[in-house]
């Protein structure tokens, strides 16, 4: 698998330290979630920055008028914006979390 992660609504992630955890569904059954921690590389940055991008407009967008919001998007999660610099900086410490081979985030 690259060091970057796909660039797929719920990205894959490269290897990582492992935990499983079982959850009961709301049917009744049992499901296995395998939670993956790793630590994302500046190579991992857009396919990051895509999801925490559109975790932000779901969560604020409504708040804000357009023109300005898009530029704040634009210098926080696009190319050389402060998530990418911040993934490259040694002086900053990530850690992600994965449910099985992919990012999630649950939709507001």
């Amino acid at each position: 698998m690259s060091a970057g992660l796909s660039t797929d609504s719920h990205p894959k992630i490269p290897s990582a330290t492992t935990f499983g955890c079982d959850r009961s569904g709301t049917d009744g059954e049992t499901v296995k979630d395998i939670i993956h921690y790793f630590t994302p590389t500046r190579a991992a940055a857009a396919s990051l920055g895509a999801m925490a991008r559109q975790a932000f407009c779901d969560a604020f967008a409504h708040l804000y008028d357009p023109a300005p919001f898009e530029r704040f998007l634009e210098e926080a999660y696009g190319p050389d914006g402060t998530m990418e610099r911040g993934l490259s900086d040694p002086a900053n410490r990530w850690q992600v979390a994965a449910i099985g081979d992919r990012v999630w985030r649950k939709p507001l």
